[in-house]
């Protein structure tokens, strides 16, 4: 993930993980979205970085929403799950969007999850089964 340097991120932690090894997470939010992410540092040169929370408002008139949550299992290791919601397709018209009367707040919703481990490594990497 690439921090816009022109945003303010705030430190939500920082844990050292070995000798040579840390990892911070930032939060930085615009009043629409908040992002988390972890950045590794490897005696003091960043080495990695991956986003693990993400929610933003919805916007209703959008048929489908994505966000991601994270659980700090242990020191380094985390659960993330990237949830998706649709609305049931005999609300949508022909491109995609609701029909006229429809919107997310009304509609009948499917949801879908993934979730998975990530572990920050020794060597100053993340291991993420899907990066």
């Amino acid at each position: 993930m690439q921090v816009d340097p022109e945003r303010s991120a705030r430190v939500v932690d920082r844990q050292q993980l070995n000798d040579s090894v840390t990892y911070t997470i930032f939060e930085s939010g615009d009043g629409v979205c908040l992002r988390q992410w972890v950045e590794v540092f490897l005696e003091g040169h960043r080495t990695d970085s991956l986003e693990i929370y993400r929610g933003c408002d919805h916007d209703n008139a959008i048929p489908v929403y994505f966000y991601r949550t994270y659980t700090d299992l242990s020191s380094g290791v985390f659960e993330l799950c990237d949830y998706r919601e649709w609305a049931d397709s005999t609300l949508l018209d022909s491109e995609g969007n609701f029909r006229e009367g429809s919107d997310f707040l009304n509609a009948k919703t499917y949801a879908d999850s993934l979730c998975r481990e990530v572990r920050v490594l020794e060597s100053g990497m993340i291991v993420d089964p899907i990066k």
